[in-house]
Parts: C-alpha cells; sequence; structure tokens
C-alpha cells in the first residue's frame, strides 16, 4: 500500500512541484486526497514517465533530503498492533476471524508501521529554465517568484498488517493510512504549480491528458495503473467509492478506498468476493 501512494502522489507530478518562497509565509493553496482516479499507463508511458521525473530529480530542477523523499512511505515492523496504533496516531484492528480468507492464519503474520511526515521539495528556476531550453523550448517563462519555491507534501502514517497462509506463504495485505496533503507556500499558488509541472518537455501527452481531464484535482489523487500488469474497475466498499484491481492472471486481486479521512487497502491472492467480504468487515 506504502508504494502505491509514493506512485500515486509521483505520478500527479505534484511530488516534484514548486511551491513559493522560502521567505514568504502563509499558505496559498491545498491538496486533500477525498476520491481516486485510475491513470492508465502503458510500458513505454511508465519508462517515459520514470525517466522524465529522474532527470528533473538529477538535473536540479527540484531537490530534497534523498532519505526523506525516497524513503519518507516505508513503514517498519513493529510488535503488534497496539505500538503500530501508537506509532500511527489511530486505532487498527485486526481482521475478523469470520472475514478472513479460507487458508489465512488468524492473526497477522508481520505489522508494519510509520507516521506522519513531511517532505519538503525546492524547486530551481534557473534550472528549469535550462531544461526546458535543453528539450526544445526555449521560449517558456517562468515567474521569478517561483525561484526557492517550496511544496510542502503532508505524508500520512501507514499502517500495515500481513498475513500468511498455512503453508506460510504471504497471502493477504491489510493497510489503513491517513490521507496525503499537498501545500503551496509563498509566492506561486497550487493551480500555478500544478500547470507549470504538467507543461514539463518529456511527460506522456496521454498521461498529461488524463489529469488535466480530473476536474476536482484538488481532492482527486491519481493512481497510476500499468495496463501490461493489471486491470481495474470502479466498486464500493461501504457506500464509499472504491477502485478494484486484478492482475492479468486474476489470481492476485486488490480494493482501495477512501472513508471517514483514512484510506484502506486489501490486496492479495484472494479472489474479488474475498477481498470484497475483508473490505466490509474493517471499522
Amino acid at each position: 500500500m506504502a508504494a502505491a501512494l509514493v506512485a500515486a502522489v509521483v505520478l500527479t507530478g505534484l511530488i516534484a512541484t514548486p511551491g513559493g518562497r522560502a521567505a514568504a509565509a502563509g499558505f496559498l493553496a491545498e491538496f486533500r486526497s477525498q476520491r481516486f482516479a485510475a491513470i492508465s499507463l502503458d510500458r513505454s508511458q511508465v519508462m517515459q514517465l520514470n525517466a522524465a521525473m529522474a532527470q528533473l530529480v538529477e538535473t536540479g530542477v527540484f531537490t530534497a533530503d534523498h532519505g526523506e523523499l525516497y524513503g519518507f512511505a516505508e513503514p517498519s515492523p513493529v510488535r503488534d498492533l497496539a505500538e503500530a496504533s501508537r506509532i500511527a496516531g489511530f486505532g487498527v484492528q485486526p481482521v475478523s476471524r469470520s472475514a478472513l480468507p479460507g487458508g489465512v492464519d488468524a492473526t497477522p503474520e508481520r505489522i508494519l508501521a510509520s507516521g506522519p511526515r513531511t517532505v519538503r521539495v525546492t524547486f530551481d528556476r534557473a534550472k528549469a529554465l535550462a531544461y526546458f531550453q535543453r528539450n526544445g523550448q526555449p521560449q517558456v517563462t517562468i515567474p521569478e517568484r517561483f525561484d526557492g519555491a517550496q511544496l510542502i507534501v503532508k505524508v500520512p502514517a501507514i499502517v500495515a498488517q500481513e498475513y500468511a497462509g498455512r503453508d506460510g506463504a504471504p497471502r493477504l495485505l491489510v493497510g489503513k493510512a491517513g490521507t496525503i496533503g499537498l501545500d503551496a507556500h509563498g509566492g506561486a499558488s497550487l493551480t500555478e504549480l500544478r500547470d507549470l509541472v504538467l507543461r514539463l518537455p518529456g511527460l506522456p501527452r496521454e498521461t498529461v491528458a488524463q489529469l488535466r481531464a480530473i476536474s476536482d484535482w484538488r481532492t482527486t489523487l491519481p493512481l497510476p495503473v500499468p495496463t501490461d500488469q493489471a486491470r481495474w474497475r470502479r466498486a464500493t466498499v461501504h457506500g464509499a467509492e472504491a477502485l478494484s484491481f486484478a492482475d492479468q492472471t486474476g489470481k492476485l486481486r486488490a480494493l482501495l478506498w477512501q472513508r471517514g479521512g483514512q484510506i484502506w487497502g486489501v490486496a492479495g491472492a484472494i479472489s474479488s468476493r474475498e477481498a470484497l467480504d475483508v473490505a466490509d468487515s474493517l471499522g
């Protein structure tokens, strides 16, 4: 689940988005995830997107503490759900035995948790202009107020429970997290920053078009779906909108939804009915 959250933020282009001068105080805009939008990418688009984002970091257009940027959503093993709840700041319960799929152990084999964190990503205007020029867009202009800007990424707490099958192999993953928040500080609004990112050279045109088509983008978290690895459809969990995923073999399935200010996820070598039964049993 953690990997999905990170990938979603990177996909939007917002984790590498400027925000405003450090000397300028006050929030200008806010993003809070309340729903999901699946963004379909084929293999070439995934490679193109990864390459473009890597260039932006390598050339210094966007900078952040390396440890924070690449490790901020990786939960660590904990003793039990009580410790996980303390770290996360919200209660976590085990899955009801009656809702567990057949052949799955009654208690989690491993529990992972991470607390909420804040990550700052800084924008360099001069390097951005050079990046546009190297990529055939020398006519692009960027206001000086964007220089030194920061995006404040509010990373939620995450708790994941891993359940094994009776053969000892991983069978079921149940995750709970807070929601992702993005705040733009200083000299540019979040709308301006988003527009700039979506104009960056190297991003797949089809991906940009899908992102621009999200009208309520301030509350919608895009989720990347590699079309050669998974298929998806809309679903409902406890009356909340959800996304249901399956790999190409149909053996691995997942559900992801938001409710009550939390992100929930169920995944594993289970059927769609079993995934929904587990999801419906959660608080």
